[in-house]
């Protein structure tokens, strides 16, 4: 019988006991990550706590500025104008809308307006022009809506433009939107941004505020 003999490479010796193994060199990469994050926190605490800080006023800033720039005194719950008409010949079209209302508590703020409001429509195929006025009443509650300019219903119609000033709340002044059709169509009037700016004791914010409204005229024959 042929006998085989095997040998032991001299330069890789035979270890059955494993005691030679290398080693996992797992944790002592994870200590010496956690040493070099913690000399870099050591020598730049300083330039990470101004990072936070300055991050921090950042935010705050923005927040503050959109605040300061988007006055909202009508703010989202008022009884906007809402009102519907039907199918009305084009000279007898005209509609106007109570927009705002009289409220039985003294004026907190004085708004001037920096600019005429501007209306949004959501169909407009009768061509219809829009006129904000501050309305004056003459008798107890305030205009819903009624045909023509309304100004039967007002001591005083003015139209809102550049400078007009309005105490808000107020007992008797309001706002009204009268709606013109100029031609045979339909108007659905969804909103309106109505730029102002505040007085010293609401630390003059100025900007636009948007009112949402739906005023549905039926087809203008």
């Amino acid at each position: 019988m042929l006998a085989v003999s095997t040998t032991t490479d001299p330069t890789t010796p035979s270890d059955p006991t494993g005691r030679n193994a290398v080693p996992n060199q797992a944790p002592h990469a994870i200590q010496n990550a956690g040493r070099t994050a913690g000399r870099f926190v050591r020598r730049h605490w300083k330039l990470l706590v101004v990072s936070a800080v300055t991050g921090a006023l950042l935010a705050v800033a923005v927040i503050v500025v959109r605040w300061w720039t988007h006055p909202d005194v009508f703010g989202p719950d008022i009884d906007n104008g809402l009102a519907a008409t039907g199918s009305r010949a084009l000279e007898r079209s005209q509609v106007t809308i109570g927009v705002t209302y009289p409220a039985p508590v003294e004026p907190s703020a004085v708004l001037t307006f920096r600019s005429v409001p501007v209306a949004e429509f959501g169909k407009n195929t009768a061509h219809a022009t829009v006129t904000f006025s501050l309305c004056e009443g003459t008798f107890t509650g305030a205009i819903g809506s009624a045909y023509g300019t309304g100004r039967r219903y007002c001591a005083r119609l003015v139209p809102i433009v550049a400078g007009t000033q309005y105490p808000y709340p107020s007992t008797d002044e309001y706002i009204v939107a009268t709606v013109t059709p100029r031609t045979t169509g339909r108007v659905v009037l969804t909103g309106a941004d109505f730029n102002y700016s505040m007085d010293r004791a609401h630390w003059w914010r100025r900007g636009v505020d948007h009112i949402d409204m739906h005023i549905v005229i039926g087809r203008v024959r």
